[in-house]
């Protein structure tokens, strides 16, 4: 039990979307059902510290994703403190350890059902403007305090603490011991920093346990997740990537001026898209980098445009719809000349230096990692679309895939469901040859460069690779191409498994 001198009531302030905050919820419920400790849910936005200039604040939004789960957070805290609590509890639960999407509005409406919330609380917490204005207070309480994110408590005596940061939430007394070692600070008001340096191990358990957490990217093609699991080859080599970026730029423009006019309006392997507007999405996105912004859609876009991101994507597809062949090869050679100037001056420190990604939080070398796969695999989409192999290996081709190469364990563990005590080998042949090894153990799923007496094998071409784990084209026929030894069943469900784009 606590002391006397030890706090009985905390306000915590949360992020439903920050899966360091979740764990450290699902510590401090745990002192709460042993001590009675009080617990005051309040709120603090993510989506706004990390704001960029050209993003709109999420208040401006009609939806957004963490803004508007705080919003209806708020309504509920109104009408029942143990509303907010079960909200937090679920949404959090359904993120963080199912992997699901509480942020999309149908899903958080079925998880108010699931809490018995009245029924009107989606709707009526959207409509009131002052749900944003409770969310702003609060969150402005922790930047007055000096704060910048979040698990953040605040104490009866004024003190405000960030953290405990924690990826193993202890149960029992054990986390009664825990509160107290944290509320043992505030006896020591001007201790500020203690830190624990994190190795390899701390690195991959960290990743194992985020595996589930969910951030959507740039592009509807783009990666959902970002470091499930350790990346085999992962590189953030400013010279190497750099180096890839130049040789698939080069790769794209020496297909396109290859192709003939007609061709760059046939249909490609990406419903709702011509092979032009394949070429569009990627000079927008370079278009974009270099600060420029896309026009608004002139009306309603196609039925293959799933989300918010997808739109921003089709934005720039619109822009050149009508561009023709030759005005689409001279924008891809000016894009490359203005994007290659930019990268040739930056160095490695601003390839190191923090920087939002498609998929989160990350380094400058994380989010241009992801620009040369994603450039590659839409090289590959053309390619496919006219029958024309090629460019399947080399720089681009090897950075490419060390981007792929860290979600493996998501798509063997989380997505093919592979049993506990599974040892898989999977071999890529062709022009990216690679082997890994994966084994699960605990319902997680860990990646090395092989196993011994492996469950079952399986055999692909690297390109095969590429094409199901970017969900491309009839991926069952693709999958069907793997050659399997030994579980057939769970060879061919992980085959079929390994898409994680969007």
């Amino acid at each position: 039990m606590t002391s006397p001198s030890t706090p009985d009531e905390v306000d915590f302030h949360f992020d439903p979307m920050c899966p360091f905050a979740y764990q450290t919820s699902v510590w401090i419920r745990e002192v709460r059902r042993i001590s009675g400790l009080r617990i005051n849910w309040k709120l603090f936005s993510l989506e706004e510290v990390n704001l960029r200039e050209d993003q709109k604040h999420p208040w401006e939004r009609e939806w957004s994703y963490g803004w508007s789960l705080m919003r209806i957070a708020a309504w509920l805290r109104r009408h029942d403190e143990h509303l907010i609590d079960a909200w937090y509890e679920r949404i959090g639960h359904e993120l963080h350890r199912d992997g699901g999407q509480p942020h999309v509005p149908q899903n958080a409406r079925r998880l108010l059902e699931e809490i018995s919330a009245p029924p009107e609380a989606f709707d009526s917490a959207l409509a009131d403007p002052t749900t944003h204005d409770e969310i702003k207070a609060d969150h402005q309480r922790v930047v007055d305090a000096g704060g910048f994110g979040v698990p953040t408590l605040f104490f009866p005596s004024g003190q405000v603490l960030f953290g405990p940061v924690l990826i193993d939430p202890p149960m029992g007394e054990e986390a009664v011991r825990l509160w107290e070692h944290t509320t043992g600070w505030l006896r020591f008001p001007q201790l500020y920093e203690i830190q624990r340096p994190k190795g390899p191990d701390d690195e991959r358990a960290i990743r194992q346990t985020l595996e589930p957490y969910l951030r959507p990217g740039l592009d509807q093609h783009q990666p959902r997740r970002r470091d499930h699991l350790r990346g085999v080859r992962m590189t953030n080599d400013r010279d190497q990537i750099v180096e890839a970026y130049d040789e698939q730029f080069a790769a794209l423009g020496a297909l396109m001026d290859d192709l003939s006019d007609e061709a760059y309006d046939e249909d490609s392997v990406l419903p709702g898209w011509r092979i032009t507007d394949v070429l569009a999405h990627c000079i927008g996105t370079e278009y974009l980098l270099l600060g420029e912004q896309a026009p608004e859609l002139p009306g309603e876009a196609g039925e293959h445009v799933h989300n918010k991101i997808g739109a921003l994507n089709e934005q720039w597809v619109q822009m050149m719809a009508g561009d023709s062949p030759a005005k689409m090869r001279e924008r891809l050679a000016d894009v490359r000349e203005r994007r290659m100037a930019t990268m040739n001056d930056q160095t490695q420190a601003d390839f190191d230096a923090e920087s939002w990604t498609p998929v989160g939080k990350g380094t400058l070398g994380d989010f241009m990692r992801i620009r040369v796969y994603d450039l590659w695999l839409h090289e590959l989409d053309i390619r496919d679309s006219i029958g024309s192999p090629g460019h399947e290996g080399g720089k681009a081709a090897e950075v490419a895939f060390s981007e792929v190469e860290r979600a493996l364990g998501y798509m063997i563990g989380k997505r093919a469901q592979a049993p506990d005590g599974s040892r898989v080998r999977l071999e890529l042949t062709g022009q990216v040859p690679r082997t890994y090894g994966i084994t699960v153990e605990g319902g997680r799923a860990s990646v090395s460069d092989d196993v011994d007496e492996p469950t079952v094998s399986l055999q692909m071409t690297s390109t095969d690779f590429a094409r199901l784990t970017g969900n491309r084209g009839d991926t069952e026929k693709v999958a069907e191409r793997a050659d399997v030894a030994g579980d057939e069943e769970l060879g061919r469900r992980i085959a079929r498994s390994l898409g994680y784009t969007m």
